[in-house]
């Protein structure tokens, strides 16, 4: 698949590597994540070299899971190489819906790069 696997101890690296990087928290027990993978999976091949797009399995990293997300699923976008800060996407679970939003973090670039808090929040809304 075009999803990149990503442990506690590929997190920073990864964030650090790709100038944005949308990560999806999930649990595999989860049945909204369940349902959510695919269309999550639809979005990482239309995006493919634009966009990193991984995800975190809650089973195996707890920690890192529990830093990032308050439930299943939580997608978030990290960018610049912080890892201090990220966007949650707080649209449908649905490949077009998340389709839309990445495609406009992708084309906002300099948006995210100027870390203006109300242009941001223009993006995710």
């Amino acid at each position: 698949g075009n999803v990149v696997g990503i442990t506690a101890a590929t997190f920073d690296k990864t964030v650090k590597d790709h100038k944005i990087v949308v990560v999806s928290f999930f649990a595999p027990w989860c049945a909204h994540s369940k349902k959510f993978l695919p269309e999550y999976e639809r979005v990482a091949q239309e995006m493919q070299g634009q966009v990193l797009m991984g995800n975190v399995d809650a089973s195996i990293e707890a920690n890192l899971v529990a830093k990032h997300s308050s439930g299943f699923p939580t997608v978030r976008v990290f960018f610049n190489g912080r890892t201090d800060t990220s966007l949650e996407y707080k649209g449908e679970h649905k490949a077009e819906d998340l389709a839309v939003f990445v495609r406009r973090i992708a084309t906002e670039e300099p948006v995210l790069n100027a870390g203006n808090k109300a242009q941001l929040d223009a993006i995710i809304t």
